[in-house]
């Protein structure tokens, strides 16, 4: 048995980031994925706020966090 390099070991785990907010979103995803994760990430309406604001160079510029809450 020879040792592998971490660059010859198969990727088997992916991060994808969105918001699928509805949940026919997140069906549709999970079509043909049975091994599909989501992580509902919940917060402070002014904590959240602050932070979008706080961001330097996003595309992001002026963040609505009220239509997405």
């Amino acid at each position: 048995m020879t040792p592998r390099s971490p660059c010859s070991v198969p990727n088997k785990v992916s991060l994808i980031v969105c918001s699928a907010l509805k949940k026919s979103y997140r069906d549709i995803l999970r079509k043909g994925n049975p091994n599909l994760s989501f992580i509902y990430l919940k917060g402070d309406f002014d904590v959240i706020e602050s932070r979008l604001k706080a961001r330097k160079g996003h595309f992001f510029k002026n963040p609505n966090v009220g239509d997405a809450v």
